[in-house]
């Protein structure tokens, strides 16, 4: 989506932005076993869901695997 903002053409133009799912969803993950895939998306998103289904007793296991190309842009690593 970013490239279309400095399109010279987009100028004007109105747009409505959805952010990402994020906690809006957790309800609907019914599975004891969770997996988050964090490539991009923003690992807010990530952490939140995380921390939301490490409260709830339903959940069993939660595996995350984010994607980043070097250690030092790790966010939360203390959390991760």
């Amino acid at each position: 989506m970013s490239p279309k903002f400095w399109d010279e053409n987009s100028v004007g133009e109105e747009i409505k932005i959805m952010g990402p799912l994020g906690l809006n969803t957790a309800d609907k993950f019914n599975s004891k076993n969770k997996y988050l895939f964090g490539f991009g998306i923003g690992v807010g998103v990530i952490k939140s869901l995380a921390e939301n289904f490490k409260k709830n007793s339903h959940t069993e296991k939660v595996t995350i695997v984010m994607g980043h190309k070097y250690e030092s842009e790790i966010l939360y690593k203390e959390f991760f």
